[in-house]
């Protein structure tokens, strides 16, 4: 069985390239890969991830969105790409949170980010949550923020 792309690409949140940002750290410049970056290792891949949601949260905050679930994954695959109902649904089920409860900032709640960023894995990838590399999620915030918090 052929493997998911986001893990093929080291990629496991399936980021896309865009013109914004030039090149993430560990990305390989793949020509193969139109759309979605590829990376080195998955840890690097979640390094981008954390990176991103961690950058969703400024956002939010300064357009006085609430930074939750249902905003955080409506942003990360919005409604002209995917079925985001049915993926927030998932990711609110696999981690037992609600769709509207507030978070912390990633680096400050980062088991629960370990826990949604593995959600995410399994519904960008179609994968189940035995099947997602918790080990590169943890390595992944630690080549982000360093040890701000035992993960």
């Amino acid at each position: 069985m052929k493997e998911p792309r986001g893990m093929r690409n080291c990629n496991p949140l399936n980021i896309r390239k865009t013109s914004e940002r030039k090149v993430w750290q560990g990305q390989i410049m793949n020509v193969k890969e139109k759309d979605f970056c590829t990376f080195a290792t998955p840890a690097y891949g979640y390094r981008a991830a954390w990176i991103l949601l961690d950058n969703y949260q400024l956002w939010m905050v300064q357009h006085g969105k609430s930074y939750c679930l249902r905003n955080i994954i409506s942003r990360w695959a919005p409604a002209s790409e995917n079925d985001t109902r049915t993926y927030i649904s998932r990711v609110s089920k696999l981690t037992n949170i609600d769709p509207d409860e507030l978070l912390k900032a990633p680096f400050l709640d980062t088991q629960r980010f370990v826990e949604i960023i593995a959600a995410m894995t399994c519904v960008e990838n179609g994968i189940s949550m035995n099947q997602v590399p918790v080990e590169y999620i943890r390595e992944g915030f630690r080549l982000a923020f360093g040890k701000i918090n035992e993960v």
